[in-house]
């Protein structure tokens, strides 16, 4: 619902020079002009014309990876397993930042981090009432063994405290990609809030976090 391609402009820039790759952000329709599943079919359209254009952008099709933050997250997600059903191409490695993962809300962190924090429960029941005008309690999506390999980051755990409503479900879809034979790196940050990965010029995790999804991607190289 929110965000602009020229608000991930400078944190795509850092990731294309760290990663020594190509980034190819993909500016999908929002809600509430166009609900689901307006940018699922953005996002796959998207990632099916790189791989089809892979010699015009001189990248290689065998190593694309998708990726992104929140709803962006929940997006890569669903390419990596819609890419699996409809074998039209291959995703080598999916990027899962704070991602949207369930819509059953029914995790503990959404209570226990439902203010105060920024992104608040009553915002991201907003989002998802108004993005799935008819909503079912179901956990989408849940990986399946063949999934491609992943890196995934979350954001809010110390010893005190988890200070976001998806640091939970976050948590969970990590532990299903490994028990599904997913080979998954997960990292949680300490005391960040939501939107901490845009914020790679003054936050010294968000640099960190930067380093690690470059690293991930060179090992495609």
């Amino acid at each position: 619902m929110l965000g602009t391609l020229a608000l991930y402009d400078t944190t795509c820039r850092r990731l294309a020079v760290k990663g020594e790759c190509a980034v190819l952000s993909v500016d999908y329709r929002l809600a509430p002009e166009t609900q689901f599943p307006g940018a699922v079919l953005d996002a796959y359209a998207a990632t099916g014309w790189a791989a089809d254009n892979a010699e015009l952008l001189n990248i290689d099709p065998a190593k694309i990876a998708v990726g992104g933050d929140s709803a962006g997250g929940n997006l890569a997600a669903v390419m990596s397993q819609m890419a699996l059903d409809s074998k039209e191409f291959g995703i080598a490695l999916q990027v899962l930042i704070y991602p949207m993962t369930d819509q059953s809300r029914d995790y503990p962190s959404y209570q226990r981090n439902a203010s105060g924090y920024m992104l608040t429960t009553a915002a991201l029941y907003w989002f998802m009432d108004i993005t799935f005008p008819i909503r079912k309690t179901a956990k989408i999506p849940w990986p399946r063994h063949a999934a491609p390999q992943s890196e995934g980051f979350t954001a809010g755990l110390d010893h005190q405290r988890r200070i976001r409503s998806l640091v939970d479900e976050n948590e969970a879809y990590a532990k299903r990609l490994k028990e599904g034979g997913v080979e998954c790196d997960y990292a949680c940050f300490a005391g960040m809030i939501h939107p901490f990965f845009t914020l790679g010029g003054v936050v010294e995790d968000t640099a960190k976090a930067e380093d690690l999804v470059a690293q991930a991607m060179k090992k495609l190289a």
